[in-house]
């Protein structure tokens, strides 16, 4: 050993001494990472190698040599049958004694037992049968390959784990109506026999087939657009030819009505796959009859229904639906509900014309120039001018759904943002608002975001006269208190969605007169003209919220005011609208571009601006 290593290795009194394995694994990679030992140890690999290749080459040949060997003894004993051992072979050997010397192999046969093969046969050992040949021969060598995956023995004795997830239902578990059962049915209905092929249906007599089957009867037209594809009518083996496989792979009825709707190339279904349907609930459900000469009316409640629907599913930013999200919505219990609901107005789902008509009503008084379309400065007349300028401007801009045209506002925009404004805490309303309140777009409502529309809400709230405006401390700590973001100062919309506090929020950010409403509900007088609620037949009551509760009290509103020629003095109107924002708001008022400074204002700029919006307003 080397002095250097060995004066290394000797224990030093003053100092650790280092554990010898791991000086000698750490000498070792010292030497595997020299050129020289690398040079080495290839040199020697390659030798092995080379070694190895010619033992295998060796036995390859000897065994080459003893097949070719046997084969040749093998031949000649099959052309030389009458030269095969004899009896006597056995016996001559076993007279001879073991202990005495044994003679030459030549002395101890004659001639007259063994013929000359016979003799060079044992000479040689040549094995005879067939089972000593093989036994001579050496096993042939097999290459086996390592898969890599290392498999129990008994793998195949665990049992199997059933199917347990069933995205079109599991067979047989649902009551469904088979096409055994059906057929009968459509047999009547088609009038066909084994003898007649039937009559040809056309789509207004299709209807009894599509209920037959148990879908509603909305359905009808794009159930037989699927099953004629263009034909003029459907005949009786047409449709088992369609819908037999469909009852093959589709075992409910959700499931079912969604592969009637979608695109047979497709796995979801888009607005115009929806769009037929509503229509059909339009021209033919008894209590929109009176829509039948109101064709754009028509056209207006079925976009209506559409875009409700496709903004109610998760991700709906998207716009086609899988069935999954399809499954989520109540478009199918209200397509279902239509069948036997008469009065269309009792309904608070998507098909409610109560909805549709505020809605509408709400969009006709902004659009007053009528071409369906909507900028800013009619925006800002929402609710009396109750949001700030600076959201409607990320809001009329595409922030919170992308636009045609950035700016300019059309009927499904609207739909969006009054759904989002009007109940804030759905989920789709938290992405929406969250995304027109993210300035940057880094995905956190900062205190920079925060500030800047604080500044507009505060002077709002000077500009309203509210006796208690808020500090920016105090402001942000009730914004914090509310949330309880995850990480002090930055919301996120995962801390909005786990919050129930995520539609206070927002108002406190833009919406000055919801905030004021939520506050005056400590008052309960307040409280119980603010509560709206419907009887339902059994004699209870259910307590309204979000968008069915706005929309009900402003469907109150236009009827009577539609009733009384726009002179309403009902106390409703008088106590929960005539809040201090409509006395101290122009109808005119606009908010400045110029950022306001929050700070502490001079009493007396405060009282001119107030003067100066008491003779605007007069």
């Amino acid at each position: 050993m080397d002095k250097d290593i060995e004066t290394h290795l000797q224990p030093d009194p003053y100092v650790l001494v280092p554990n010898p394995e791991r000086m000698t694994e750490s000498l070792f990679q010292n030497w595997v990472t020299k050129p020289a030992s690398q040079t080495f140890i290839m040199q020697e690999l390659k030798e092995l190698d080379s070694h190895l290749d010619a033992q295998y080459q060796r036995v390859i040949r000897d065994r080459n040599d003893l097949e070719a060997k046997l084969v040749d003894l093998t031949l000649a004993v099959e052309n030389h049958p009458d030269s095969l051992l004899q009896p006597d072979l056995a016996r001559n050997a076993e007279e001879i004694d073991p202990a005495v010397d044994e003679p030459s192999f030549e002395a101890s046969i004659t001639k007259e037992t063994l013929t000359p093969l016979d003799i060079e046969i044992k000479k040689n050992n040549v094995p005879n049968t067939l089972e000593q040949k093989l036994e001579g021969l050496p096993p042939k060598l097999e290459v086996k390959k390592d898969s890599g995956i290392d498999l129990d023995s008994d793998v195949d004795r665990h049992p199997v784990i059933p199917q347990f997830y069933f995205p079109f239902g599991e067979k047989g578990k649902t009551k469904l109506i088979q096409i055994d059962e059906l057929k009968e049915t459509l047999a009547r209905i088609f009038n066909w026999s084994p003898s007649s092929p039937g009559k040809l249906l056309e789509e207004r007599d299709f209807v009894e087939v599509t209920v037959a089957c148990g879908l509603s009867r909305y359905l009808n037209t794009t159930l037989f657009r699927k099953v004629s594809i263009g034909a003029a009518g459907v005949t009786y083996d047409t449709f088992l030819k369609y819908w037999t496989p469909m009852l093959e792979q589709y075992h409910t009825l959700v499931s079912l009505t969604f592969a009637v709707l979608k695109n047979p190339q497709k796995n979801h279904i888009t607005s115009a796959d929806i769009y037929t349907v509503v229509q059909d609930v339009t021209l033919y459900h008894p209590g929109l009859q009176f829509l039948s000469e109101l064709p754009v009316f028509q056209n207006r409640y079925t976009e209506t229904v559409v875009t409700r629907l496709f903004y109610s599913k998760l991700h709906n930013h998207y716009p086609h639906m899988t069935l999954s999200e399809f499954k989520k919505t109540e478009f199918f219990d209200s397509l279902m509900r239509l069948d036997t609901v008469k009065d269309i107005n009792l309904t608070q789902d998507l098909f409610s014309y109560q909805h549709f008509y505020v809605i509408y009503c709400k969009f006709w008084e902004l659009d007053s120039d009528h071409d369906m379309i909507i900028n800013l400065s009619r925006l800002v007349k929402y609710d009396v001018g109750t949001m700030t300028e600076a959201i409607l401007k990320r809001v009329i801009n595409g922030c919170g759904k992308p636009m045609e045209q950035p700016g300019s506002m059309n009927y499904e925009d609207f739909i969006w943002f009054i759904l989002s404004t009007e109940d804030k805490r759905t989920t789709q309303a938290i992405e929406y608002w969250f995304r027109c309140v993210d300035l940057d777009g880094d995905g956190i409502i900062s205190l920079y975001e925060i500030e800047h529309f604080y500044t507009h809400q505060y002077r709002r709230m000077q500009c309203s006269r509210m006796s208690d405006t808020w500090k920016f401390e105090d402001y942000v700590c009730s914004l914090m208190d509310l949330i309880r973001p995850k990480v002090a100062h930055q919301v996120t919309l995962r801390d909005l969605k786990n919050s129930r506090s995520a539609g206070l929020f927002f108002d406190m950010l833009f919406d000055l007169r919801k905030y004021d409403s939520y506050m005056r509900r400590i008052d309960p007088i307040f409280r119980d003209i603010d509560e709206m609620h419907i009887d339902n037949p059994d004699g209870t009551k259910t307590i309204l919220e979000g968008f069915q509760k706005f929309a009900a009290r402003s469907y109150m509103i236009l009827a009577d005011e539609e009733s009384q020629g726009d002179d309403s003095s009902d106390q409703l109107d008088d106590y929960a609208f005539n809040d201090p924002l409509d006395q101290g708001m122009p109808s005119d008022w606009s908010e400045d571009t110029e950022e306001h400074s929050w700070g502490d204002e001079d009493d007396d700029e405060v009282e001119n601006e107030d003067e100066n919006l008491d003779d605007t307003t007069n």
